[in-house]
Order: structure tokens, then C-alpha cells, then sequence
């Protein structure tokens, strides 16, 4: 009973101590108040900058309208490959181009199932499969295409051998 006495009178020693300390009931303990701080204006203005601007040139836009229209038609190609490997199911997924390298490609297919990767190389003016799905691209698929970019497929799995491979 002495120590259960002993505990109540400390906690509530130490209570109103810490109670008396953040109301300020020690007149030696003072707290500072927050300071305005003053913001300085260091924004740039443009009035008495001359700013040339050079005149669109028209194979730039040309080449950006061709570009986009080059996405189309791999998604396009991608997409009935896709299709003809795999089923119908595949015609209502999305398709996207994660990168164009001359005659290759990569993107992503998904809809609310999940998704995957593709690879894909023109061949012959036609856009092939390389390889696709969510595991790691097998060197065998690799081979009809020594030239696929490795930053695209920096590596593969060797089924003969049971390793990766680093391209």
C-alpha cells in the first residue's frame, strides 16, 4: 500500500509540474512566440527582355504528325498480332508504346486483368511479335533478331543453359 501511495503522489507531482510548465506557470520560462518572417520578391520579370523566338520549321511538325501516326500503326500491327497469338480477348485491352528504336519497339498491354510487356520488330514492312508477356524474354526469341536494341531487352534466359543472360 505504501509504494501504490507513493506512485499516485509521484505522477501527480510530475503532472502538475509538466501541466504547469506548458501553461507557463513558471515566470522564469518564457516561450517565443513565432516570427514573421519577410519574404523578398526575387521573381524575374520578362518586360525588358527580349525573347526571339525562332519560326516553326515545317519538317519538324511534319516529322512529330508522322511519328504519331507511325505509333497508330505499330499499336495497330501489335495489337492483331497480339490477337491472332492469343485470342480475341486481347482486341479490348489497352495498348501503349514505352519506346520506338528505328525498327523496334516495346510497350504495354492491360486492361483489368492485369497486363504485360511487348517486343516487336519490323520485318519485311511489317511488324512482328518478338516476345511478350510478364516473365523474363527467352533468347531464344531473341536469336531471329541479333540486331533487337539491348536497352530495350538488356537481358534473357538461356533455357539450355538455365541462366540469364546479360546482352
Amino acid at each position: 500500500m505504501k509504494y501504490v501511495i507513493t506512485i499516485v503522489l509521484t505522477a501527480l507531482i510530475v503532472g502538475v509540474g509538466v501541466t504547469a510548465y506548458f501553461k507557463g506557470w513558471f515566470p522564469s520560462v518564457t516561450f517565443n512566440k513565432p516570427q514573421a518572417v519577410s519574404v523578398q520578391n526575387t521573381e524575374v520579370t520578362t518586360k525588358d527582355v527580349v525573347v526571339a523566338t525562332p519560326s516553326p520549321v515545317p519538317s519538324a511538325s511534319a516529322s512529330a504528325e508522322i511519328k504519331a501516326d507511325d505509333n497508330q500503326t505499330i499499336i495497330a500491327a501489335v495489337k492483331q498480332a497480339l490477337v491472332a497469338k492469343h485470342g480475341s480477348d486481347f482486341s479490348t485491352l489497352n495498348y501503349s508504346i514505352k519506346k520506338v528504336e528505328g525498327n523496334y519497339a516495346s510497350g504495354m498491354v492491360n486492361g483489368s486483368g492485369g497486363g504485360g510487356m511487348w517486343f516487336a520488330a519490323k520485318v519485311n514492312g511489317i511488324w512482328t511479335i518478338v516476345s511478350d508477356g510478364n516473365g523474363v524474354t527467352m533468347c531464344s526469341d531473341l536469336v531471329p533478331y541479333p540486331n533487337f536494341p539491348n536497352d530495350m531487352i538488356p537481358e534473357c534466359w538461356d533455357a539450355s543453359t538455365g541462366k540469364n543472360v546479360i546482352r
